[in-house]
């Protein structure tokens, strides 16, 4: 039983690993198709909004080069992370290439602290750690260089998202500028929130909106100091039991946790492109506690059900 256990957590983390590699080149397929035909681009931006699929198409001011975010997206962060763990570089270099074509600061950000997270855990010595740390550090660098070399535009949108005056980034700090003022009216709601599905005003856009690109304070405004820390408890416990499960839980933990980080951006914390990975995360670890639970049980010659 504990090997049918562990090829199926392998069989998890196998096709995990395809969907994100299937992911990135729908991405890279997506782009090129686009930058070929511009028509296709400016017909898809219309598509994709009104099915929710994301962002396709040329953004204004950078009709040079198309914009293929779909809302699926962060999933690869989980599957770059489980490729350098696995060894599969070439699988985490197609997913890098994909991330980039996204034009998100959040996914291509999320992919610089995947290797980040990985270089500081993978290696059980300082010097390996040190070594591998040097060596993604200098890969990043080269990585950066060249792509403001071959593509400056994006590289510029990306930086300038990092900055108060980005459209996008004003946006988000007027949403918790409301937020905190709701708070600031009424305490109770910090500690309650105001209710699921609840609407606000927000500065940010001048209007009253319901899910918000902060999701992360969006969360504490619906359900309140008490069920935030509920949620990111349950988040936070089921990270913390993937990283005691070897390299494939490690993986898995590092991969879940950008996703938590990344989805927070976007109003993506509490659908199913962030509960998707978390509810796979919480069968990994069960599994993995359960098989060692059983083998441990036998060995003493008792009988378990499981």
């Amino acid at each position: 039983l504990h090997r049918v256990d562990r090829r199926q957590r392998q069989m998890c983390i196998r096709d995990s690993l395809r969907v994100s590699l299937l992911g990135a080149i729908i991405i890279i397929f997506t782009f090129f198709i686009i930058l070929s035909y511009p028509e296709i681009g400016r017909a898809s931006t219309q598509f994709a909004k009104e099915y929710r699929l994301g962002y396709l198409g040329f953004r204004p001011g950078f009709e040079g080069f198309p914009n293929v975010y779909y809302r699926w997206s962060v999933w690869m962060l989980l599957g770059f992370s489980l490729a350098l763990y696995a060894k599969k570089y070439l699988v985490s270099i197609i997913i890098s290439i994909a991330a980039v074509m996204t034009f998100s600061s959040a996914i291509i950000g999320g992919i610089f602290l995947v290797a980040g997270l990985y270089g500081v855990f993978a290696s059980q010595s300082n010097v390996s750690r040190l070594f591998r740390l040097i060596f993604l550090s200098s890969t990043s660098l080269l990585l950066f260089f060249s792509l403001l070399l071959i593509f400056p535009e994006i590289v510029e949108d990306v930086l300038l998202k990092f900055s108060a005056e980005s459209r996008s980034t004003s946006v988000k700090l007027g949403h918790i500028e409301s937020i905190l003022e709701i708070f600031n009216l009424n305490p109770l709601f910090l500690f309650f929130g105001q209710g699921a599905g609840t609407s606000f005003y927000s500065v940010g856009v001048n209007d009253v909106v319901t899910n918000v690109e902060v999701s992360h304070f969006n969360l504490l405004r619906q359900f309140g100091l008490v069920g935030w820390l509920v949620f990111f408890g349950y988040v936070a416990f089921i990270i913390l039991q993937l990283m005691k499960l070897g390299k494939g839980g490690q993986g898995w933990g590092i991969g879940l946790f950008t996703i938590f980080l990344v989805a927070g951006t976007n109003p993506l914390l509490l659908s199913p492109i962030f509960i998707v990975p978390l509810v796979l995360g919480r069968i990994f670890s069960t599994e993995f506690f359960r098989s060692n639970k059983y083998a441990e049980t036998k060995n003493r010659s008792s009988f378990v059900y499981i």
